[in-house]
Formats: structure tokens, C-alpha cells, sequence
């Protein structure tokens, strides 16, 4: 267990959406990145958690054939991605 996990016990963890992006946009070329950074979007626009976490899969879903690699990130990248989902919308914006 690392020193985080031992002393933050019970705290959630939300990963960077703009660092994600970055890191998700690294692997696509310049001429593909709009149109794959548009869709990631469309994860942090839905009205409630299940939808994020369902937006997620469908993104993940779209992208695995031409981006193998960036789904992959989506998959392993979700529950950390997707953490402020479960506190009150009013707060998703400040998260």
C-alpha cells in the first residue's frame, strides 16, 4: 500500500481531465486529434453518473478499432476519470 492510500484512506481520486486529454491526444496524429478530443468531450457532458460511465464504454467502444491504444487508456482510465461523477452535479464543474 502506498504512503497515499495509507494516510488518505477513503478519499476519492480523480484523475486530470486535462492531463488525461493530453495523454489520450499524444497517441492520435494532429490531423485525428480534434475529432478523438471531441468525443472524450462528449464523456464530461452527460447529465448523470450512470451516463458518464456509460459514455465512457460507447467512446472506448468507437475508438478501439482505429485507436486500439486510446480505448485501452479509456478502460484502465475510467473509474479514476469518472470519479467526480458520484458527488452532486452542482460540483462536477469545480471537481
Amino acid at each position: 500500500m502506498s504512503a497515499v492510500e495509507q494516510s488518505m484512506v477513503g478519499v476519492a481520486w480523480q484523475r486530470c481531465r486535462v492531463h488525461f486529454r493530453r495523454n489520450i491526444l499524444s497517441k492520435v496524429t494532429k490531423g485525428q486529434a480534434d475529432a478523438v478530443a471531441a468525443m472524450v468531450r462528449t464523456i464530461f457532458v452527460q447529465p448523470s453518473a450512470d451516463a458518464v460511465t456509460e459514455q465512457v464504454r460507447v467512446v472506448a467502444d468507437s475508438l478501439r478499432v482505429k485507436f486500439p491504444t486510446v480505448a485501452e487508456m479509456l478502460d484502465e482510465a475510467s473509474p479514476d476519470v469518472t470519479a467526480f461523477a458520484v458527488f452532486p452535479e452542482a460540483h462536477w464543474r469545480k471537481i
